[in-house]
């Protein structure tokens, strides 16, 4: 699933009909087509998929944090909250992203 994802640009994606939620969130996942996602693993792709979010925003306004954050359509604030929750920037003065 990582890898169609990456390749194809979808506007929508039907994760799963069904899944096996429990109390304890390492029982809990939802099935893909041809896996299991499990909670963890959910958490992960979506941290991936915004962090590309706001790293493209940041690359097409070259770097203008409140443009990016305009064309998101979010909050300046809650851009910046993400940025930091994700260490974007951090990670930009050490060289470690390419937007």
């Amino acid at each position: 699933m990582d890898k169609e994802l990456q390749e194809k640009p979808f506007s929508i994606v039907h994760i799963a009909s069904h899944g096996q939620f429990d109390s304890d969130v390492n029982k809990t996942f939802v099935l893909t087509f041809d896996d299991k996602l499990t909670m963890d693993h959910l958490e992960q792709t979506s941290r991936q998929a915004e962090t590309k979010l706001l790293l493209d925003a940041l690359g097409a306004t070259r770097w203008n944090r409140r443009q990016a954050a305009a064309q998101l359509k979010i909050d300046y604030k809650a851009f910046l909250y993400k940025l930091q929750k994700y260490g974007i920037v951090e990670k930009a003065k050490r060289g470690e992203v390419s937007a």
